[in-house]
């Protein structure tokens, strides 16, 4: 096992990611409701997302985007604060020599030298 210790996450990449991650949620959200318009009529269902029909699929990943991206900007520092309180959060990596060769439930594990690079933070 490799022991890491997680001291702080980079801002914009933080915020590009849950930009991204929000963006895909919000893709997925408006074919859901596209699709589900195209389906129901409009003068039974009075609801203003069912009516925009295929609209949803610009608009839902547009928005769901910008509001990941515009909160992850707000809470990352926060969270990094919190680490920093915390003095890190302690993780334990699995080191394979490939890729393919996951260890089983009952099968010994080679123990290996740790792989830590000397970072600044």
């Amino acid at each position: 096992m490799v022991k890491v210790l997680l001291k702080r996450f980079g801002i914009f990449k933080m915020a590009f990611f849950m930009g991204l991650y929000g963006f895909f949620i919000g893709l997925i959200l408006g074919l859901i409701i596209a699709v589900i318009s195209l389906f129901a009529s409009t003068s039974t269902i009075q609801s203003g997302l069912l009516v925009t029909g295929w609209l949803n699929i610009i608009v839902l990943p547009v928005f769901f985007g910008a509001f990941n991206f515009f909160v992850s900007l707000i809470l990352t520092p926060l969270v990094n604060l919190i680490l920093k309180i915390l003095k890190g959060i302690e993780l334990d990596f699995l080191e394979v020599e490939e890729p393919n060769e996951i260890p089983q439930k009952n099968s010994p594990v080679k123990q290996q030298k740790p792989i830590v690079s000397k970072s600044k933070y």
